[in-house]
């Protein structure tokens, strides 16, 4: 009609969601968890995810693990199986992140390297994974694929995910402890009190099951304990010369290293214990490399505890009672 306005509505596209609808996602409470399962969790929730945590691990979860995987397979990624089959039911899929490296120069463990495949070919794809590639080495694109695979699976847009990602996780993988352990991990610090330094991988020294609680019995023993991460990142790095510079090297090496030479200069520190898994090639080289160091110049006690399945906790307390009986008065 003449002298009338017109209006035309016109079709508004529907916005992508910034927010997964009823989607959880597992976590399993193992391996590379115990460093950054905090911010994961935070980038997923972010993202509008609930999070389902495995429990800690337990006697039924080790043998479950053990049951899936061959013998060869080393005892963490066993109780990694045990944890993700515990998650099972409970969640629309479990993320596993695929660690290539965390910062320049720094190789993650080979077993990081492919341990989505590793878990989905031990499980024969009972579980739905989901991962993500870490490579700070090598840098992000390859990050930022997946991202993309992941929001895709989730429901959220590409930019979300990578939103969430820088903000939550990318700088703050060797950030400060407290931004990334969780918060009953409680790391002590370097006192005038007679102290042992704990090394190891941390899901072995932090996973109070695989442990068997060596750090609660040290300091049920009234020795104050730290760990590698009482240090950071940057001063691990600089007390593992001349194992690490511009050069790559492992990262967990360089972690334990690094605390073990420092420690080696500081008076209150009256021992050394390394926790590792039966037959993991990184300690092997590190644990020699530690050794070679304290004879050639401070000797602090070092003790070695190598660990498996079969370890019992009688023997493994009476080499800590007798370490401890060792060490000299600070």
């Amino acid at each position: 009609m003449d002298g009338m306005i017109h209006y035309v509505l016109m079709e508004q596209k529907p916005e992508v969601s910034r927010r997964a609808p009823n989607i959880t996602v597992g976590l399993a409470r193992a391996m590379t968890y115990y460093e950054h399962g905090r911010l994961w969790q935070n980038f997923f929730t972010q993202l509008g995810c609930a999070v389902c945590v495995s429990p800690e691990t337990n006697k039924r979860i080790l043998e479950n693990g053990v049951a899936q995987c061959s013998n060869e397979t080393c005892l963490p990624v066993k109780v990694m199986a045990g944890h993700v089959l515990e998650l099972a039911g409970k969640c629309d899929t479990v993320f596993i992140p695929r660690y290539m490296s965390t910062a320049r120069h720094e190789l993650c463990c080979p077993k990081l390297c492919g341990l989505p495949d590793m878990i989905r070919l031990n499980l024969r794809n009972k579980v739905d994974i989901t991962e993500v590639i870490v490579d700070a080495d090598k840098g992000q694109e390859k990050t930022r694929k997946t991202l993309a695979q992941l929001a895709e699976k989730i429901g959220v847009s590409t930019k979300s995910a990578i939103e969430a990602y820088e903000k939550a996780v990318k700088n703050k993988l060797n950030a400060d402890v407290k931004a990334r352990l969780a918060a009953d991990m409680e790391i002590g610090t370097l006192t005038d009190k007679k102290t042992v330094a704990v090394l190891g991988h941390p899901y072995m020294i932090y996973d109070r099951f695989l442990s068997m609680n060596l750090i609660g019995k040290l300091k049920a023993a009234d020795i104050n304990v730290v760990t590698p991460d009482v240090f950071s990142h940057h001063k691990r790095i600089e007390n593992a010369y001349p194992y690490f510079s511009e050069r790559n090297f492992y990262a967990i090496g360089s972690d334990n290293l690094g605390c073990a030479y420092a420690c080696a200069k500081r008076p209150e520190v009256a021992g050394i214990i390394y926790l590792t898994p039966f037959a993991c090639g990184i300690d092997s080289l590190v644990t020699e490399f530690i050794s070679r160091h304290l004879k050639a110049g401070r000797e602090v006690p070092l003790m070695v505890l190598s660990v498996d399945e079969h370890t019992g906790e009688a023997g493994f307390d009476t080499r800590i009672e007798a370490f401890l009986d060792m060490l000299a008065p600070v």
